[in-house]
């Protein structure tokens, strides 16, 4: 049963990469920066080792029979959008490359002196990808890759599900640590709150340790990714990027519903269900509707 569920990793992991294929992708998805890569290797470990010990450790010693399988397949389906979220944020390409673009400023363009090219109202350069990036919100580290116009769908969901999943394992985790340490004492407090001094000085290296440890990497995960999402929700609910909600421009607010469709799609209901869900944007990442604009057209886009 182990064996297999390691299987079905790596045969999720290789069907994700697939299905990224046959989407309009940049050519070189790879980090362009060691500490890129050293973040991107580190999270897409941490999410394998994680789903792994659950399914072959934790999950066997709460629940057997048709029961396992079904938080089984609940893990695989958050693990399935976690993998499928990362990649197409890699891969996406949301720059300004391949677009024909006017050789003359328009209102609220600007040139790019680094792509010796117009750039669009806000787009911006980012040097490690060495582009222009349509509604750039910010670069992220653990995907090597800037979060844009086409891919912040893919970002959002992917702090979504990887939250979900954090959350569901520490609970699973809680469940399985109170069993093997046996209720709470002093030991036990110590074991959950420093499980790492714990086995390097020696005070503790049983199994139970171990566990403990693991415990702790996961709540510390969920709080961590829960944070970006929280800050990173913010500013989509307000229809603006990192640098416009730091500097309080919101001229792109549309209301919290209108703004999430711009991110997500016109087929959101589906889009937050699987990243293969092809949900068409209603902008096409050069020209934008402001909220003055938007009340002026009154019902005409509703």
């Amino acid at each position: 049963m182990k064996r297999s569920m390691v299987i079905v990793y790596l045969q999720l992991c290789f069907s994700v990469l697939t299905a990224c294929l046959t989407m309009r992708y940049r050519a070189n998805f790879l980090p362009r920066s060691v500490m890129d890569g050293f973040a991107t290797v580190f999270m897409l470990t941490a999410i394998g080792v994680t789903f792994v010990s659950e399914v072959s450790l934790v999950l066997p010693g709460l629940v057997d029979g048709p029961l396992y399988w079904v938080q089984a397949v609940i893990g695989i389906f958050i693990l399935f959008n976690i993998l499928g979220n990362i990649f197409a944020v890699m891969r996406l390409d949301t720059s300004t490359h391949g677009l024909l673009l006017p050789a003359s400023l328009k209102p609220g363009w600007r040139f790019c002196s680094a792509c010796e090219a117009t750039a669009p109202p806000r787009s911006w350069h980012c040097p490690i990808c060495r582009a222009c990036i349509l509604r750039r919100d910010h670069h992220c580290t653990f995907t090597g890759y800037c979060v844009g116009h086409f891919n912040q769908r893919h970002f959002l969901l992917f702090l979504a599900y990887l939250a979900l999943g954090a959350l569901y394992s520490t609970v699973l985790n809680v469940i399985f640590i109170m069993r093997v340490v046996g209720g709470f004492h002093l030991l036990s407090l110590l074991q959950l709150v420093m499980p790492t001094a714990m086995l390097v000085f020696g005070l503790d290296v049983s199994p139970k340790q171990l566990y403990a440890f693991l415990f702790t990497l996961d709540l510390i995960g969920f709080l961590f990714v829960l944070a970006l999402l929280l800050y990173h929700g913010q500013g989509a609910l307000r229809g603006a990027t990192n640098y416009e909600k730091v500097h309080r421009q919101f001229q792109y607010d549309l209301g919290w519903k209108e703004n999430l469709r711009q991110i997500f799609g016109t087929r959101w209901y589906l889009a937050v269900l699987s990243p293969a869900v092809h949900s068409p944007l209603p902008s096409d990442g050069i020209s934008f509707t402001t909220a003055e604009q938007w009340r002026l057209e009154g019902d005409k886009h509703r």
